[in-house]
């Protein structure tokens, strides 16, 4: 079945973000390891890199066959949504309830970008039929070679007889998972970078993204993709099929080609989520002060 790709880079700053920063040139070189991929191609970004991106495609003589969609203002598309992140983001209270406070998951511009992810999925699946394959790949995809480790390998045409639901992959079973300790402790289930559907299923999961984000600002919390899927899937369990495997994978798993792969599992329970940001970022014990003055304070 023929599948039109989809994603999106817009730049938020991410380069100045620490240990967590991708300058720019560090995506687009990460989105040429994959660019060679024969699907027709749909790319929504700002007009400062529409030629950089257009013109990778064109070195894989592609040209023809990508699209890019131009928006300078991403943040004015869900405007009441994003104000309300942006307050919570400032709210001491949310990132006491975090695990980390030094998560890019807290970062509303960051949350807000992955959240827009579905509405360009949308987006372009509206102005196809409505039996139409669409998928979603993040411009980052596969990280320059973290799984996948010959571009070469790109260069062929993606299909795959999906079934006709929203088509996710999982780290883990997503009826196993306990949403509330996944947003506290920062931890993932869904696979954010990947989703393949109809185009009449993308405008219903858009519309499942969105009642998770609003459940999600009822709480006056915040979080990436991850936790949306996995909101959206506990509602809506019997629209979706998942496939469980490791980052990047979906793609190996769901063709017939033989690619060139890194076998080293890049997957990390959250117990080993946990154990990251104590060496990394020095917060087990901080989120325990922090535990023990938060009960103090309702128990009083």
């Amino acid at each position: 079945m023929k599948i039109t790709i989809v994603t999106a880079f817009f730049d938020i700053g991410r380069g100045e973000f620490g240990y967590l920063g991708r300058s720019n040139d560090k995506y687009f070189e990460y989105f040429k390891f994959w660019a060679r991929i024969q699907n027709d191609l749909i790319v929504y970004c700002q007009s400062s890199n529409a030629r950089q991106i257009m013109k990778i495609r064109a070195q894989f003589g592609l040209a023809d066959k990508t699209k890019i969609c131009v928006i300078d203002d991403i943040f004015s598309i869900e405007k009441t949504t994003y104000d309300k992140m942006k307050e919570i983001e400032n709210n001491r209270k949310f990132h006491n309830f975090r695990y980390s406070k030094k998560a890019l998951s807290n970062c509303a511009d960051y949350d807000y970008i992955m959240y827009m992810k579905w509405w360009c999925l949308k987006d372009a699946a509206s102005r196809l039929d409505s039996r139409h394959m669409v998928a979603w790949l993040d411009f980052g995809y596969n990280h320059g070679g973290v799984y996948y480790t010959d571009p070469k390998d790109f260069n062929f045409i993606w299909e795959y007889d999906f079934e006709d639901k929203i088509n996710i992959f999982c780290l883990s079973d997503p009826n196993k998972a306990c949403a509330i300790d996944y947003l506290q402790f920062q931890a993932d289930c869904c696979i954010g970078c990947t989703a393949v559907m109809t185009a009449s299923n993308s405008i219903k999961f858009w519309s499942y993204i969105k009642e998770s984000m609003r459940a999600l600002l009822s709480l006056d919390c915040i979080d990436d993709d991850q936790m949306l899927i996995l909101m959206a899937y506990k509602l809506h369990s019997t629209d979706f099929s998942f496939r469980i495997c490791d980052w990047f994978r979906a793609v190996e798993l769901c063709s017939k080609i033989k690619f060139h792969t890194n076998n080293k599992k890049n997957t990390r329970s959250p117990k080993q989520i946990i154990k990251f940001w104590f060496e990394r970022l020095k917060t087990k014990y901080s989120f325990i002060e922090r535990s023990k003055v938060r009960e103090r304070i309702y128990w009083k």
